[in-house]
This record gives structure tokens, C-alpha cells and sequence, in this order.
């Protein structure tokens, strides 16, 4: 199996994998409370759930060649969030998943990032399909899926919430 490179880079972004040093920064970002709430949890449970994702993200990458990166600004270098491909076995499918803090929403750090990660599942890793999951009332998320060209399926339950199921297919 291929592997996804540890570092990108986009017009405004770099993309890097994570580092115990991001850690604080990171769950600074998580712990907003809008920001928790669409990553489905509470900010009082921010600390565990950013152990908790860092720790399988380093697994992920060990194991199946791909996982989240760090998503920084490109000039200032500040940790904005995280975007990546991560393997959900209740689907059978790799996920476009990103998340960021609420000073980057509604400038196109979300969609600049996934579609730097949609170019390696497709180009390096040559996956055939990807989804990406979002809740139903988030129009920001909603947006950025759509922008790339995601195809809506159904709704469905995932982790106790529910999630409009998306599927884009490699191009021919």
C-alpha cells in the first residue's frame, strides 16, 4: 500500500502530520464550546476526546499509511485545525474529516485542506471511493462537502448522532 506524504502544502496551508507540541494548541482549538459541539462533544470532555483522537490518529497512520494532519497558516504557522482521511470500519470506508476553530470558519481553510486530502486519497493512495459525514443543521460543513463534489446518500446514525452520508467516487 501507498503512503500519504507527512506534509502538504496549499496556497494558504500547511498541512503537517501532528506532534505532542500541537497538543495544547490543539486542544485550545477543541475546546471552544461552538467548535465541540460539532466535533459532538461538550468542552468540559475536550481534554479526553483530544487524547483520544491524537492517539488514534498515531495509530491510523501506523497502520493504514494515512491519518489527520495539522492543518497551519502557511505565513504565521499557527495551528488552525486538523483535515485528513480516516478509516471508519462501520462504513467500510475512508472519511474526509476536518475540523477547525471558529476564527477560520467561512474563509475556505476547510475546503482548501480536504481538497489537498481528496487529491492524495485519489492520486497517492488511489482509493476508489471516499464519504464524508456531516450533521444535518451544519451548513458550513454541508457547504464545504458539497463544494467538493460529494453526492448525498441518507441519513444515518454514527456514534450516537445523526449524519448525512456522502460518497464521491474517483474520477475515471
Amino acid at each position: 500500500m501507498k503512503r500519504a506524504p507527512f506534509e502538504l502544502e496549499t496556497e494558504r496551508l500547511k498541512l503537517r502530520r501532528f506532534s505532542p507540541a500541537d497538543r495544547e494548541a490543539y486542544l485550545a482549538i477543541r475546546s471552544q464550546p461552538e467548535v465541540a459541539a460539532r466535533l459532538g462533544h461538550t468542552s468540559e470532555e475536550a481534554e479526553a476526546k483530544t487524547d483520544w483522537f491524537l492517539g488514534l490518529d498515531e495509530r491510523s497512520w501506523a497502520e493504514r499509511d494515512h491519518g489527520v494532519w495539522a492543518v497551519c497558516d502557511r505565513d504565521e504557522g499557527a495551528l488552525l485545525g486538523h483535515a485528513g482521511l480516516w478509516y471508519l470500519p462501520s462504513f467500510d470506508a475512508v472519511e474526509v474529516l476536518y475540523g477547525y476553530g471558529g476564527s477560520t470558519w467561512g474563509r475556505g481553510v476547510a475546503t482548501e485542506a480536504a481538497r489537498a486530502a481528496v487529491r492524495v486519497a485519489f492520486g497517492v493512495l488511489a482509493l476508489e471511493r471516499l464519504i464524508a459525514l456531516a450533521a444535518p443543521d451544519n451548513s458550513g460543513s454541508l457547504r464545504v462537502i458539497e463544494k467538493l463534489g460529494f453526492v448525498r446518500l441518507r441519513e444515518v446514525e454514527h456514534r450516537g448522532h445523526r449524519v448525512i452520508l456522502h460518497q464521491l467516487e474517483r474520477p475515471v
